[in-house]
């Protein structure tokens, strides 16, 4: 439902299509330039398939950020949320979000392993996931 109230926010009122007009409005606030982001190439790629009209459906406009999610791009989706709506689905109490990458590969022929460090301390790493969150 909140993706679907970020879309119509760029339609013209009583339409269900966004139009050209409306696209360009999302991508310049999520992305500050047309022609730049995945979210653009998405978009471009949904009204194409449609027969390169001027229009984004809600389908579309869903699939654009289903791609998102898709590709592990869940900040990408909250920043843009934020930016349209205002506020994203993170919930503050919950504390900040833990994804992590699990698994680095590299090529040995080309790449020699020196050294793992954590990021943070365990002071900072504290101070980071302790209450308050909000």
């Amino acid at each position: 439902e909140t993706i679907k109230r970020a879309f119509r926010q760029y339609c013209v009122e009583g339409q269900e299509v966004m139009q050209r007009e409306g696209v360009e409005r999302w991508l310049l606030a999520i992305n500050k330039e047309i022609g730049r982001g995945s979210e653009y190439r998405a978009a471009m790629a949904a009204i194409e398939k449609l027969g390169g009209g001027d229009v984004l459906t809600e389908e579309g406009f869903i699939g654009v950020y289903a791609d998102e999610v898709a590709e592990g791009k869940f900040w990408g989706v909250e920043h843009d949320l934020r930016v349209m709506l205002g506020h994203g689905m993170a919930v503050p109490s919950e504390g900040p979000c833990e994804l992590c990458f699990d698994h680095i590969f590299f090529n040995v022929g080309t790449l020699r392993l020196v050294a793992v460090q954590d990021a943070l301390t365990e002071e900072q790493r504290k101070r980071i996931r302790g209450e308050p969150f909000d």
